[in-house]
């Protein structure tokens, strides 16, 4: 019997694999909607933003130019064309609707989303995601994503830096992640 014991490396091994899901969930969703259509450019500076998937909910501070947005675009135009044998998207007005269907690990994934925009300062996503079979013992995986311009990017961190919800730092340069800039 293989026992999922904290610390251990399986528990180890499923904690990376729930935080690529959720890192792929949004790029994905983030490259998904650029493939359609160009979402409105987000106001340059730092963005907050709160996830709730399932009942877990979690807040990443971003800060973000032009140039982040377009890697990105990029690592989600990438990770698109390598997993995904449908992506649709439509957009009506501030209203983005996203259906895709993609390959993780042995499942695959089909997800519904819509994304709203509320100008350059704002957007609310909703997300329900079907997987057969079942990945990590989910079938579906409901997401919830809000994200507010709040300023100027504090000093210590520079457009393309990420601050997860443990306030471990990442960067998101023209090659994808990155270490952070001291």
């Amino acid at each position: 019997m293989i026992r999922n014991l904290p610390g251990s490396a399986r528990h180890r091994s499923v904690i990376a694999a729930g935080r690529g899901l959720l890192l792929a969930s949004g790029v994905l969703a983030a490259g998904s909607v650029a493939i359609a259509a160009a979402p409105p450019f987000s106001k340059p500076g730092l963005w907050v933003m709160t996830q709730m998937h399932g009942k877990q909910s979690f807040q990443t501070k971003m800060c973000i130019d032009r140039s982040t947005q377009a890697n990105l675009t990029g690592m989600g135009n990438s990770m698109v064309k390598s997993m995904c044998s449908k992506m649709a998207t439509q957009v009506s007005g501030a209203v983005a609707t996203t259906q895709a269907v993609c390959k993780m690990g042995g499942s695959t994934m089909t997800t519904n989303s819509v994304v709203t925009y509320q100008g350059d300062t704002a957007f609310h996503t909703e997300s329900h995601t079907s997987f057969s079979p079942p990945f990590m013992g989910k079938t579906e995986s409901q997401s919830v994503q809000d994200g507010k311009w709040t300023g100027a990017c504090p000093s210590g961190m520079v457009p393309g830096d990420v601050m997860g919800p443990n306030g471990m730092k990442m960067h998101i340069g023209a090659k994808g992640f990155e270490p952070p800039h001291p």
